[in-house]
């Protein structure tokens, strides 16, 4: 049995590798197709900018400048955090990611205050010249490549649950109004108001600020292990609630690691339920959120009796009760087979099994049992105790 169980784990440990690993490799696979086309736009926008006489564009251009940047950070980040647990990071790397994700943000806000401040400082000296026509087309072939490639990767960020992949989705779409703002300045300085141009520069830098410190407000409150939005709350206690076997739920947890979600609940079962019934009901509840909620890849489940909320009263221990009847049977003649205890509300319930001197009659046994359990019922917070006689065969009872 332990060894089925041994290899259901396995089976589980390197399909999550194996999922891990592709989701890695498409990562990379779509960074990769924006690193290139980042390049081409960069050096395109800037020239262009520069060559064109426009200041909007080429901020614009230092912005696919940075989206360059941050395709890089994806890849390094990327291939960090999809690594295996290991000693020193028993719950995996996932949080690499999430660090690439506020390194973005960052790399956003940066690059916004730069274009504002870049062209107030044009605004202020006034040396402001009319742009070319060729910027225009420029610009509209950035628009049209960066809101294309802003779809695809986040299409692909949101299959995959990868926040730094999304975040960098939308440093591409930044990017593409980034290009819109640059385009309303050039047909601005297009019709003699050069001045439109820098103010476009403005306001750009001003959107790109924003989208920056949204991202880096997200990854922040990921890396101090905020909880998961309310609408995956919901989802997950959902699902839990309809496992067979659960009573009720609390002290529920979840939180980010990098694209993964960990979460931690207590689950009120039948409080007369053995052990390894309440263990059942926990590998199910675990089990069906892993499979039911693509997000989450662990849930450690604690199993309880009762909500315990408030907390328990810690009472005497099995072996402090055991050596309690050890010490009244031994004057009586019965032998203590099993005792069984049940905590609840604070006081305890006890099942005690006996077993009968075969010397005894029957009534003999059920007066010392009875005895023992006037005696115990004393002791503090014991709220019940009942007994149950093992008989020896029928023939043997009674005196010789």
């Amino acid at each position: 049995m332990s060894s089925h169980r041994h290899q259901v784990d396995l089976a589980e440990r390197a399909l999550m590798g194996t999922q891990r690993q592709e989701r890695a490799r498409e990562i990379a696979r779509v960074t990769w197709v924006g690193a290139g086309l980042n390049t081409l736009l960069a050096l395109g926008k800037t020239v262009g900018g520069v060559m064109g006489h426009s200041t909007a564009l080429v901020a614009d251009g230092l912005h696919s400048l940075s989206d360059l940047l941050s395709d890089g950070v994806i890849l390094v980040t990327n291939k960090i955090g999809g690594a295996e647990a290991d000693e020193n990071h028993p719950y995996g790397h996932g949080k690499f990611e999430t660090v690439g994700q506020v390194v973005l943000a960052l790399i956003l806000v940066g690059v916004g205050i730069g274009l504002i401040a870049d062209a107030l400082t044009h605004i202020g000296r006034g040396d402001l010249v009319q742009p070319h026509t060729l910027t225009l087309w420029i610009v509209l072939v950035s628009i049209v490549s960066k809101e294309w490639l802003y779809h695809y990767t986040v299409r692909v960020a949101r299959k995959l649950h990868s926040k730094s992949l999304e975040a960098n989705a939308w440093h591409h779409r930044s990017d593409a109004l980034s290009s819109v703002g640059a385009m309303a300045g050039i047909v601005g300085g297009l019709f003699g108001y050069p001045v439109f141009d820098a103010i476009a520069g403005v306001v750009v830098g001003g959107i790109v600020v924003h989208v920056g410190g949204s991202i880096g407000l997200q990854g922040f409150r990921d890396l101090t292990d905020a909880s998961v939005e309310k609408g995956l709350r919901q989802e997950i206690k959902r699902e839990i609630a309809e496992v067979a076997g659960v009573v009720d739920l609390h002290m529920f947890k979840a939180r980010r690691l990098g694209s993964e979600v960990l979460v931690d609940v207590h689950v009120q079962v039948p409080d007369r339920i053995s052990v390894s019934e309440g263990h059942q009901i926990a590998e199910r509840v675990r089990r069906t959120i892993v499979q039911k909620v693509p997000t989450v890849s662990d849930v450690m489940v604690h199993i309880d009796p009762e909500e315990d909320v408030v907390g328990v009263a810690i009472l005497p221990s099995r072996e402090e009760y055991k050596s309690r009847f050890a010490a009244m049977v031994s004057i009586d003649g019965l032998e203590v087979v099993d005792v069984t205890l049940h905590y609840l509300g604070g006081e305890v319930e006890i099942d005690l099994h006996l077993r009968v001197n075969p010397t005894w009659t029957i009534e003999q046994a059920q007066t010392q049992a009875q005895h023992l359990v006037e005696h115990s019922r004393q002791w503090e917070r014991v709220s019940r105790v009942k007994a149950v006689l093992e008989l020896p065969p029928i023939g043997s009872i009674g005196p010789s």
